[in-house]
């Protein structure tokens, strides 16, 4: 288990400490608890000791018996949104290259992000910047917490371009500081000969986690206005010789007034792609508009619309609210969700805001006071990547409550957003480069065992000639390796369902109780032991990894351990028990 002793001169942050430490050890799947002093750490715990000051030689004598040590330095000013904002950062960001280049926060330059000191069987892992305050830091958006409403665009949104770190956020790199924290205690672990047992992130140990989704924001591309109205449009096509374009548009229009056809109405198109790949998606419904101007142009009660949604759900996708152009800050998403379950009485699990429009206070407050079991607004603009670096669901940090330290409902960031393929009105980056980037998303993603979620709208299979073409392309890419593709809820309820799973660590071995009915999950023994024996549910086991399958609700594991010596080699014998 990993025990947690944090400087008593940081309680004052408590609250935010603890939500880190928590969203970091539950993401990797390992057991933590927090101690008050020495004496409640147990003989084979691992220690992470976080703190304004190094542990001396007299605490490392304290603690000899206890092996695998972990300090990280403490910068307070994290947690205080008057030091570390926008305004005040820049200076204090320094580059990292490891596997590729990212940033970090730190008041110091550092040579080393972290070190290993070792003596007399006590592993001492140093990190020479505060990785649990950068971590923080993310999660919590501080960087955002003040705004100049200057820097705001037409819809009030921050510009991918504002924070100071947006360079990197091509990068998963919080999750690549997760990968960090592991990778370190399994070294310690080797080291020493200890063991903790680790969930993996996905249900078969999948590399990674892929899921679709589709806003449905407009379904009308012609109409009186916009049909006069993208006259000067194609005269520019015209002119500059983008014959391409021109004539697509051209011709749209000519289809239209013969068949009556609608461009924006690509539900069976999206249906056959999906189809052939074998993959559920979500579409995320608006109700009615609020904004007529920038708000969806249908109301949910359309017939014809109703038969779309219904088709969707025949092939197994998820219908979720698009919430209404101003329901982040206004309390109408009640209605809203009240008025899309009432189509067939089915629940509705997810929620987007319409735009990515998100207020920090009142947005997530709705949604926690709603029940939702996720959200999925948090999002680059124009640009691909993920935002603030975060790759994973996560609960939200609660900042004044009595309650907790996290909102209730999951938090999935959007990773490509197909605003990005659009440069100006009528005019897209080539489908050349649109299949670099959405290689490039996957190949990250796949190295940091993380999530990618994509979202397409409806109305884009118009607006972007090649998506038909890009999207099949994409999904017989992404389903030749070893990936979890899921529905958005799915997802949450996955990582819901993982993180009430509950074991304890003994010192030859680990009991697991299961809370709900599973189809399949798998657990890895990181360190030096020897998995001998698995009783109690149908499981797999090779070398370290073991995969349950048909897990039902309220049973019981027992994992028999052999610890090794440090001299001995891992058996590579595949056993069933």
């Amino acid at each position: 288990m990993i025990s947690i002793l944090m400087d008593k001169n940081l309680q004052i942050f408590q609250k935010e400490i603890e939500y880190t430490f928590s969203f970091i050890f539950k993401s990797i799947g390992l057991n933590y608890r927090f101690v008050k002093d020495y004496r409640q750490i147990r003989k084979n715990d691992v220690l992470f000791i976080y703190s304004n000051l190094e542990p001396t030689e007299h605490d490392l004598l304290t603690l000899r018996e206890k092996r695998n040590i972990f300090y990280v330095p403490a910068d307070s000013d994290f947690y205080n949104t008057e030091k570390y904002s926008h305004s005040n950062i820049s200076s204090l960001i320094r580059k990292i290259k490891l596997r590729r280049e990212f940033a970090i926060i730190s008041k110091r330059n550092l040579k080393d992000i972290a070190s290993v000191c070792k003596a007399d069987e006590v592993f001492l892992g140093k990190f020479h910047f505060d990785i649990i305050g950068n971590i923080f830091f993310a999660l919590n958006e501080t960087e955002f917490s003040k705004t100049d409403k200057n820097t705001l665009d037409n819809h009030l949104r921050l510009p991918d371009n504002y924070s100071h770190l947006s360079d990197y956020f091509e990068f998963p790199y919080i999750n690549f500081m997760l990968k960090m924290i592991e990778d370190f205690l399994q070294e310690s672990l080797i080291s020493n000969d200890g063991f903790v047992l680790k969930k993996e992130m996905w249900p078969n140990k999948e590399d990674f986690a892929l899921a679709i989704s589709h806003n449905i924001d407009r379904l009308i591309k012609w109409d009186v206005k916009t049909f006069f109205g993208s006259l000067f449009l194609e005269m520019k096509l015209f002119f500059t010789l983008q014959w391409k374009q021109y004539f697509y548009i051209v011709f749209s229009k000519i289809k239209y007034i013969f068949t009556n056809i609608e461009p924006y109405w690509n539900f069976y198109t999206i249906r056959e792609i999906e189809k052939k790949h074998k993959i559920a998606s979500t579409f995320f419904c608006g109700v009615k508009p609020e904004n007529k101007k920038k708000d969806i142009d249908y109301d949910i009660t359309d017939n014809d619309l109703l038969m779309e949604l219904r088709d969707l759900k025949t092939e197994k996708c998820e219908i979720s609210l698009l919430g209404s152009y101003n329901s982040h800050k206004d309390f109408i998403l009640a209605e809203q969700i009240k008025e899309l379950q009432n189509i067939d009485g089915e629940k509705i699990y997810g929620i987007r805001q319409s735009l990515y429009r998100y207020d920090y206070n009142s947005t997530p407050e709705q949604h926690s006071q709603l029940e939702m079991l996720y959200d999925s607004s948090k999002s680059l603009l124009e640009t691909p990547g993920f935002k603030n670096g975060i790759a994973l669901p996560y609960k939200i940090f609660r900042r004044e409550s009595e309650i907790g330290n996290e909102h209730n409902f999951w938090e999935i960031p959007v990773g490509f957003n197909d605003e990005c393929l659009i440069k100006n009105k009528g005019n897209t980056v080539s489908i050349e480069k649109a299949k670099y980037i959405l290689k490039n998303l996957l190949d990250v993603t796949e190295k940091n065992s993380c999530l990618l979620v994509i979202n397409l709208s409806v109305k884009s299979f118009f607006d972007i000639p090649y998506l038909v073409q890009l999207f099949d392309f994409f999904l017989d890419t992404a389903v030749r390796k070893k990936v979890f593709t899921a529905r958005l809820r799915d997802v949450a309820e996955w990582w819901e369902n993982r993180e009430s799973v509950k074991f304890e660590e003994f010192s030859n071995q680990i009991n697991i109780h299961f809370p709900h009915d599973m189809e399949n999950f798998t657990v890895s023994v990181l360190g030096k032991a020897v998995i001998t024996e698995v009783e109690g549910i149908d499981a797999i086991f090779k070398q370290n990894v073991i995969s349950f399958r048909k897990i039902k609700k309220n049973s019981n594991a027992i994992i028999k351990l052999e610890i090794q010596n440090r001299h001995e080699e891992n058996s590579n014998t595949d056993k069933v028990s």
